[in-house]
């Protein structure tokens, strides 16, 4: 299932059944408040991957106020007030993971639809607080399918036409750089952490870096 390889695309969506345990302001045309000496504060909104993610990072600066082991991205939305209550430099979302199946018996979970909807509703509150906003890209698994939410984000945010283009959140693909060391994972585990961690690194600096000097 590697439909993504040819995507030149950085996103933010990343989320698996991963089991393991896991003030400036930045605003897609703001900019961070922050020296580059100080990390920018960025809050995570998602699952067991997303604090596998912070566990491996050991970032201080990065936080996962709202993040439990099986949120799902409904859960997450209704949290989402407290995330931005905290006014953070940006945000990372990466969910879905537990709505989704590994089959089509239910069309509905198969292909993402509420998650993706759900994720559509937190990047427009997060940019209505002028807060950049980051979105990760499901990487594989076995417990689920995440072709068609993976695709889903790409057809709204990747294609979107004329001006909503300026509205865009960056999107990280995980999904290409965990299938490149483990196609299936049963579980994220500190190799796949390894290869997520730089692209989640990257898209954050490059926030800071598209700011003018």
């Amino acid at each position: 299932m590697k439909a993504f390889s040819s995507l030149v695309v950085l996103c933010f969506f990343a989320a698996g059944c991963a089991s393991d345990p896991g003030a400036g302001r930045l605003a897609q045309g703001s900019h961070f408040a922050r020296s580059a000496v100080n990390a920018p504060y960025v809050e995570f909104i998602g699952d067991a991957q997303s604090i596998g993610l912070l566990n491996y990072a050991q970032d201080p600066s990065w936080q996962c106020t709202i993040c439990q082991p099986s949120a799902t991205s409904t859960q997450l939305l209704a949290a989402l007030p407290a995330v931005l209550a905290k006014k953070p430099d940006a945000i990372h979302i990466l969910t879905g993971a537990y709505e989704l199946n590994g089959s089509l018996s239910n069309p509905l979970a198969s292909r993402g639809q509420v998650p993706r909807e759900n994720i559509q509703t937190m990047v427009t509150m997060i940019q209505a607080a002028k807060i950049p906003v980051v979105v990760g890209l499901l990487p594989p698994a076995l417990s689920y399918t995440p072709y068609y939410l993976n695709l889903g984000l790409q057809d709204v945010y990747f294609d979107a036409p004329g001006p909503l283009q300026n509205t865009i959140p960056p999107l990280i693909d995980y999904y290409d750089a965990v299938y490149a060391v483990d196609p299936q994972p049963a579980s994220l585990t500190a190799k796949d952490y390894a290869v997520m961690l730089p692209l989640t690194q990257a898209a954050i600096n490059s926030l800071h870096a598209a700011e003018p000097q």
